[in-house]
């Protein structure tokens, strides 16, 4: 008995070594800074200290306090800005792993979850890429898992109230969405304590939920309060709030559309959301579905078995969606990542247990549990083996400047939207290999007729003046603007294009 748990502690932590890996090969990566990081770190380096604890961030950003001072400190020590922004998320997701190991240590007691378990959060995709991101959402994560970790240690006696109320106040000031946790786990504890019959410790657990909600008014109140009343937060997130003013006949759809971009969101790896998306919507909201009742099933199975964990996931996800119905905080993608792990421990248990009934029942359900394990498994799988071969990368602006400072004669005009200018702009004052001597930062999409005006605007002395245009944060559309531009006004010459940019050099025609 002793050799086999010994065993399988060996698996689960080589599992955490082997995802430990993962994350730090797409660190290593460094790959181009995108706009948000850009944005973020430019606040960051900006302000002191002091500044970023009491005022927090401007320029629609926002971070926990202890993300921005770590962030602030890791910058000091790289002068490398992809490593020093991404550092602090790089622990967190080495953080995450180990978290995650606890976890299923002491809440669950099947060998075959726990494996499976860890193997899904070490190879989401979208745990490894926010690893290596410059924001804080890998903190988010780290932060939930290690107070779900706490609470069930101290039901089973392992830890004190004073250390449960200590850690929750701590919690507010790393992640946005401790409150949310601290509200499940609150509850739940407090049910569990009052449903005993133990009045002292529904008493003495009152007195701990008032010291959390101090600790977040504080932080609410200093680091946070620019986030809130923020319009064009409020508007970019607005399709993760219930749509109350458009009547209930619209909020049901949002409901369904809401979960279902959730379980694509923890389960499929962005190379396969696009194929998905094109899917007719019944084939989408049955695949939708099925991930769903995986994760529901493996839910129901953690609650046969008494696992510590089970009462958690559907607290902490009732709460989450409780918030959007509100209209307090979206439920939406990498905002909800804080919630990815448990979706992934959910759907291992539920897969676990098809594989026990294939098992016994034969091979209508073995199809079904193969067919689950292609939907679950198989994606994160794929994309994590692809990791070893090529990270992740939503752009490449430093490909961009590298291929404009070989292929641009001098004199000829760059225009790039002011999104991709703010980022060039930040690389181009660091790195004298890329730079680039003229930067037009005002540029748009609009109409070709209107492009064309406003472009003859920029050459009115120089008619014959060659242009490149590029586009790297929205290249795919850039890339139709300048056909549309081909079409009404320009004669397009050397093109370039690959996943991470777009480049063009155009001549207008008189």
């Amino acid at each position: 008995m002793m050799r086999s748990l010994k065993s399988v502690q060996f698996w689960v932590w080589m599992l955490v070594l082997i995802a430990s890996a993962l994350r730090v090969r797409e660190f290593l990566a460094s790959r181009s800074l995108w706009l948000d990081e850009v944005a973020l770190l430019l606040q960051i380096k900006r302000r002191s200290y002091e500044a970023l604890l009491l005022n927090g961030v401007g320029g629609n950003q926002g971070a926990p306090a202890a993300y921005l001072l770590l962030s602030k400190l890791s910058l000091g020590q790289f002068s490398s800005l992809e490593f020093g922004a991404r550092f602090a998320p790089l622990l967190a997701g080495i953080g995450t792993m180990v978290a995650s190991a606890w976890l299923v240590t002491i809440s669950l007691r099947n060998t075959m979850t726990r494996i499976l378990g860890l193997v899904l959060i070490g190879s989401s995709p979208w745990l490894i890429y926010y690893s290596a991101e410059g924001k804080h959402y890998m903190q988010e994560v780290l932060i939930a898992l290690l107070l779900v970790c706490v609470s069930i240690r101290y039901e089973q006696g392992k830890i004190s109230l004073f250390l449960l109320g200590v850690l929750g106040m701590l919690s507010v000031w790393f992640s946005h969405n401790a409150p949310t946790v601290l509200c499940a786990c609150g509850a739940l504890l407090f049910a569990k304590v009052a449903m005993g019959g133990d009045r002292t410790g529904a008493v003495r657990l009152l007195c701990i939920f008032c010291s959390w909600i101090v600790s977040f008014a504080l932080h609410a109140s200093t680091t946070m309060r620019a986030l809130f009343g923020n319009r064009e937060l409020y508007n970019h997130w607005g399709h993760g709030l219930a749509p109350w003013r458009k009547g209930v006949s619209a909020v049901v759809p949002w409901m369904g559309d809401v979960w279902g971009r959730l379980m694509e969101y923890a389960f499929i790896p962005a190379d396969l959301q696009s194929a998905i998306e094109l899917l007719p919507s019944g084939s989408r909201a049955t695949v939708d579905l099925v991930l769903l009742t995986l994760v529901v099933l493996g839910i129901v199975r953690m609650f046969r078995e008494r696992s510590a964990l089970a009462p958690y996931i559907p607290l902490i996800l009732g709460v989450s969606f409780s918030l959007a119905l509100l209209r307090i905080s979206p439920f939406s993608s990498r905002l909800l990542l804080y919630v990815v792990p448990f979706l992934l421990l959910s759907a291992a248990s539920g897969l676990t247990w098809l594989f026990e009934i294939v098992r016994d029942r034969g091979a209508l359900l073995a199809s079904v549990g193969v067919g689950a394990f292609i939907f679950v498994v198989g994606p994160s799988v794929a994309l994590s083996t692809e990791r070893f071969i090529r990270p992740f990368d939503r752009t490449d602006m430093k490909g961009a400047l590298r291929y404009l400072v070989g292929a641009r004669s001098p004199g000829e005009l760059v225009v790039m939207r002011r999104s991709d200018a703010t980022v060039a702009t930040l690389y181009a004052k660091r790195d004298r290999s890329v730079q680039v001597p003229f930067l037009d930062a005002n540029w748009k999409i609009a109409k070709p007729r209107t492009m064309c005006a406003r472009l003859r605007k920029k050459v009115l002395h120089a008619q014959d003046q060659q242009i490149w245009i590029v586009g790297v944060l929205k290249a795919a559309e850039v890339s139709g603007a300048v056909d549309a531009m081909e079409r009404e006004c320009a004669v397009v010459g050397d093109r370039f294009e690959n996943g991470g940019f777009f480049a063009a050099r155009l001549r207008l025609r008189r």
